[in-house]
């Protein structure tokens, strides 16, 4: 990490970990700590805080560890030297300000209303952004933290991922809260939980994101942009600026422009297992495949995953060489572990899981590949939403194109109940999405990558429990909207 930082005092950080040790041993106090700081070295930057920072012991417990780097941080609070960003449009670091923005806006809000009389809907418009900013979350995991891991900063990728989890499964809980009617329990819970998200907005603004931006150059966070825009954004309109220079953007464009109409070399046929395929049929083979894979190789590094429109999961180019282990929370780490370690002394093969979220069952399947020889040469990982093949029933052994044309005519002329799924309604008229919108604040998730899972499953029952509307109400609108 140090050799991509500029202006590293060595003496400097020699002072400051001596000073954390005794701190850290009790020898000292924090008000003890913090003014032998201000005497000896005046000034800290975000960067050596976070060289500081990477030598940080792990710890299993979450609620120990957000103690532990509260006081750590507090040690600097009176040098830490003061950040000013200056950020070209839609930069990606600008993003995540921007987002932090609305949520600050929305800490505010709340702060506000647990002073006041409980309205039910004012709580839900705050916790639609709240639900919302874990967008956030997952963009910093795996786009932010894996460049980072690139330079040897890995501290992100294993302690701020344990609190970007923390602060989101307080999310889902105050918003369980909210949903169940328990007033006094979410307003008490409230108060822990603003604090807690304007600590952590405090710990990317003040450390992460400047150190971030001593550590990346500019062509990174352009191409950074791209994946970003994969994964999508919390709260904030999608940025249209910051793109990978002209040069290069135009040599790609031009490349995949030529491959498409037959004027590439690559387009010759390759010798696969059982027949001859070239690289566009092959990526369109896996583009189009119902289910999603991953390719993990024998040294535990993202090597591939298919980057289809169904994709249950995000997935970004940064995850490309990207070690497996930093690509999941800290939580699940040591299962990703005992995986690729009884995979790899062959006492397994085989690791399966499935979940079962709202209707949508997802499953998943990781197997290890061996070559011809027995020799373990990585894993493959599957993934698919399989709700529709567990309600098949019976056997279908001939074509029903034309059962499914008189299907698709019924249901144009179709009365919306219960049970109408709301893709067969938005497929009739699209805008009916923002009517939604418009309609309930709580529909505020069609427009998140979440959409993506929920949509294909959602019933028109599932949608008025999600807006707290009654269904006959709820019917109505979409058939007066429908016309």
């Amino acid at each position: 990490m140090k050799e991509f930082l500029v202006n590293i005092d060595e003496k400097k950080l020699d002072i400051i970990i001596d000073v954390k040790d005794r701190f850290e041993e009790g020898k000292i106090t924090l008000e003890q700590a913090q003014n032998e700081l201000l005497e000896r070295v005046k000034e800290v930057t975000a960067s050596e805080i976070a060289l500081i920072e990477q030598e940080i012991k792990s710890l299993d417990d979450k609620d120990c560890l957000k103690v532990d780097i509260q006081e750590m941080v507090a040690m600097f609070d009176k040098v830490r030297k003061p950040v000013m960003f200056e950020l070209e449009q839609d930069h990606p670091i600008k993003s995540y300000l921007l987002e932090n923005e609305v949520l600050k806006e929305e800490i505010e809000k709340l702060n506000a209303l647990i002073n006041k009389e409980f309205s039910r809907d004012e709580w839900e418009k705050s916790y639609n952004v709240l639900l919302a900013h874990k967008i956030h979350f997952t963009r910093k995991q795996n786009q932010l933290y894996s460049e980072l891991e690139k330079r040897g900063f890995d501290r992100p990728s294993k302690i701020m991922w344990t609190l970007d989890d923390y602060i989101r499964d307080e999310i889902n809980e105050g918003y369980k809260l909210l949903k169940d009617g328990k007033v006094e329990e979410l307003i008490a819970f409230q108060k822990t939980l603003n604090a807690d998200i304007i600590d952590l907005i405090g710990k990317e603004e003040d450390i992460l994101y400047p150190t971030s931006l001593d550590m990346l150059t500019e062509e990174e966070f352009r191409k950074m942009r791209l994946g970003d825009d994969e994964i999508g954004y919390a709260n904030i309109e999608a940025p249209t600026a910051f793109l990978p220079k002209e040069s290069d953007s135009f040599k790609d464009e031009l490349s995949e422009l030529l491959k498409k109409h037959g004027y590439s070399k690559d387009e010759k046929e390759l010798k696969v297992a059982e027949g001859l395929l070239s690289l566009d049929q092959i990526n369109l083979m896996f583009k189009h495949l119902p289910v999603d894979f991953s390719f993990v190789d024998e040294n535990d590094k993202v090597r591939f995953y298919s980057d289809s429109p169904h994709r249950v999961f995000p997935r970004s180019k940064s995850a490309i060489g990207r070690d497996v282990k930093n690509c999941h929370p800290q939580k699940s780490v040591h299962i990703v572990e005992e995986i690729i370690k009884k995979f790899k002394s062959g006492e397994q093969s085989k690791a399966e899981f499935w979940i079962d979220n709202n209707g949508v069952f997802i499953y998943i399947l990781y197997l290890a590949l061996r070559d011809e020889d027995g020799k373990y040469r990585g894993i493959l990982e599957m993934m698919q939403d399989v709700s529709h093949i567990r309600t098949l029933k019976g056997s279908q052994t001939l074509l029903n194109w034309e059962k499914e044309e008189r299907n698709e005519k019924e249901e144009s002329e179709m009365k919306i109940t219960k049970d109408t799924l709301l893709k067969d309604i938005l497929s009739k008229d699209a805008s009916i999405k923002e009517k939604l919108i418009e309609y309930n604040s709580a529909y505020q998730l069609l427009n998140t990558p979440l959409a993506k899972v929920m949509v294909p499953k959602a019933t028109v029952e599932m949608i008025a429990a999600k807006g707290d509307v009654e269904i006959d109400e709820l019917i109505a609108k979409l058939e007066e909207w429908l016309g």
